[in-house]
């Protein structure tokens, strides 16, 4: 069982570690751009552009639907590889990869599209198969040399940070294997594992540990992989005992001096606390203002919402004194 509620939801929110914005890949219509007349110089550059433009318009269309046969065809005629296309100006590589058509990747690839081309958010297509799980066009793009510590301009985020938000497993050992770098954060210091707890993604969280993610990298106002873990019930166990078996920081601190025992408290998370407190988390540590985890019990409950911003069946009338006092006894 995986269990949020809006408090902790909202925390994640504070904490820095939001979701990306997924890539913004066009959808693609078949429509055609009418020219006007004039001149006749200008009327005959006009039918050049048109013709250009109705070809690139084929090539962006076949891309979109994975026909590499049509993708072939229009490069013969013509089309510019490398023509963009929308508000994003995405390539038709770009789109052909977000959708998950190998066939057509393979295609562009084998005529020379440039698998390091971004759109105006910085999105390649590595990122954009990366975001959708498309493993295979992963793999594709990293034999073809696509480099695999991208950073997107918008928001700094690679795709491995974007695959381990999105659960894709096989996308995030794939592309581990070609030697991401699994500490590089986005803005805000968010890294792919801090997204992945945040998921929760109890095993890209493994596997990331696996591979060497530092659990103590905090975001830009500390927050580190374990505060969020403690937001979560069931998933919020397991992930907890996996970053503290990898050497996380049980009393780490936020700017305010928040600490994870102290969101675990906060939510009612008795597993949690539980974990925390046997790893030695320390009970007395305290906030700004002396606030200490104890002061922090199903404090879910005084955000506004009620029952309704906690974990569900925690901290509600019926079961809040129990968790009260298990966790009093769990921190004493």
């Amino acid at each position: 069982m995986v269990a949020m509620g809006r408090w902790a939801f909202a925390f994640l929110l504070l904490m820095g570690v939001a979701e990306l914005a997924a890539a913004r890949v066009p959808n693609i219509d078949a429509r055609g751009e009418a020219s006007s007349g004039g001149r006749d110089l200008l009327h005959s550059r006009r039918l050049v552009m048109k013709k250009a433009n109705e070809v690139n318009k084929d090539l962006i269309i076949a891309a979109s639907e994975g026909n590499a046969k049509a993708i072939k065809k229009a490069i013969a005629g013509g089309a510019d590889i490398e023509s963009k296309h929308g508000d994003q100006e995405d390539t038709a590589l770009t789109i052909a990869a977000h959708a998950g058509h190998l066939a057509a990747v393979k295609a562009l690839i084998d005529a020379g599209a440039n698998v390091s081309a971004a759109d105006t958010e910085g999105t390649t297509a590595l990122f954009a198969a990366a975001q959708e799980g498309h493993v295979k066009v992963v793999d594709a793009l990293l034999k073809a040399g696509a480099e695999v510590n991208a950073q997107r301009s918008a928001d700094g985020g690679t795709a491995l940070i974007i695959a381990s938000q999105g659960g894709h497993l096989p996308v995030v050992q794939s592309l581990i294997a070609s030697g991401a770098d699994v500490d590089l954060a986005a803005d805000g210091g968010a890294t792919a594992l801090t997204l992945a707890v945040a998921g929760p993604h109890v095993k890209v969280v493994a596997a990331l540990l696996e591979a060497g993610a530092d659990p103590n990298l905090g975001n830009d106002i500390g927050a580190v992989p374990l505060h969020v873990a403690a937001s979560f019930v069931g998933a919020g166990e397991a992930m907890a005992s996996q970053l503290i078996a990898s050497g996380a920081n049980v009393d780490a601190a936020t700017a305010t001096g928040l600490t994870p025992l102290m969101v675990a408290a906060r939510v009612g998370n008795v597993p949690v606390a539980m974990v925390l407190r046997e790893a030695g988390a320390d009970a007395g540590a305290e906030m700004e203002g002396g606030v200490k985890a104890t002061d922090q019990i199903c404090g879910c409950l005084e955000d506004g919402e009620g029952e309704s911003a906690c974990l569900e069946g925690v901290c509600g009338e019926a079961s809040k004194k129990e968790t009260v006092e298990k966790i009093m006894e769990i921190l004493a």
